[in-house]
């Protein structure tokens, strides 16, 4: 997910991408599109999978955020995660009225951590638990948590308004971070090692480097364009959402191979896609990418 200081969420933006005929479903590159079965209020705000290839998915809500805490049309429908299992063609609500979810992450216990922007909160859903748990990061009202992830110690970051802060495992108060990039628009990936990552971009140079890591492990990649999501597979590959320009390929998905400095695939798009949102992907190797209020999977064949 892309994280721009001073950003502004809106529900319904629709962001061109060229190249794009209007289907739904097709092939290319050796994978299998599909739109998943989800029926969901608004935009998707973030997706995760678990080590079953389960899809957790965080439904907005109906709400729409136009600003920092400014909001505008129906709260009738609050903000929900959604679980959608491997192969399934119904959704499950696991919980629901959230507010309206800025971001969404999945620990590797399983907990699912959200952000909600109407306090603004960061929540822990406890799998079996019928409320969530409100952590202790005393964000402001104009300071939303716009990404979250979490390492593996059970650290919980926060990233928002170009700031970073933390929520140790056991500790009730919360503790800043430096923030790797000192330019206002980043990545954010949570690798299966529970490493955490930031990508942005440097003048001409998209550089990747690990949060809390020593300035030296700064690397800088080659191959992307104009990078809006990343995330890593369980193996230590690296899948980044790249919009691509038109003269290459247009949107596309870059694999980069465990401590590659360049992809080594390039996975096409076919279809209609108005705003990219999140990417996930499994053990198994489906793709999972966020499209507004739509999921897509790529399956390799």
């Amino acid at each position: 997910m892309r994280v721009k200081t001073g950003a502004v969420l809106v529900v319904g933006v629709l962001l061109a991408v060229p190249g794009c005929n209007g289907d739904d479903k097709g092939s290319a590159g050796g994978y299998t599109q599909t739109e998943l079965p989800l029926t969901t209020y608004s935009t998707v705000a973030g997706i995760a999978v678990d080590g079953d290839g389960d899809l957790y998915v965080a439904d907005v809500g109906s709400g729409a955020y136009l600003r920092r805490g400014t909001y505008s049309g129906s709260y009738d429908k609050k903000g929900r995660i959604l679980l959608l299992k491997k192969g399934a063609d119904t959704q499950t609500e696991l919980f629901a009225d959230l507010g309206t979810i800025s971001a969404m992450t999945l620990a590797a216990n399983g907990d699912v951590i959200a952000g909600e922007l109407s306090k603004p909160e960061v929540l822990r859903l406890k799998d079996g638990a019928s409320t969530p748990e409100t952590l202790p990061f005393d964000l402001d009202s104009f300071d939303n948590a716009e990404h979250l992830a979490v390492n593996a110690k059970g650290d919980v970051f926060a990233f928002h308004d170009g700031d970073i802060t933390v929520v140790r495992a056991g500790s009730s108060q919360p503790a800043s971070v430096d923030n790797p990039s000192v330019f206002d628009d980043y990545l954010v990936g949570q690798a299966s090692n529970g490493d955490i990552y930031v990508m942005y971009r440097s003048f001409d140079d998209v550089v990747l480097s690990k949060l809390e890591g020593e300035k030296s492990s700064r690397t800088k990649l080659s191959g992307l364009s104009d990078p809006v999501a990343m995330t890593f597979r369980d193996n230590g590959e690296m899948y980044v959402v790249d919009l691509g320009h038109s003269d290459r390929g247009g949107l596309r998905v870059a694999k980069f191979d465990k401590d590659a400095t360049s992809p080594s695939e390039l996975i096409p798009f076919t279809g209609t896609l108005n705003g990219v949102h999140d990417i996930a992907v499994s053990s198994s190797g489906d793709i999972y990418v966020t499209d507004d209020n739509r999921v897509f999977e790529l399956s390799p064949r």
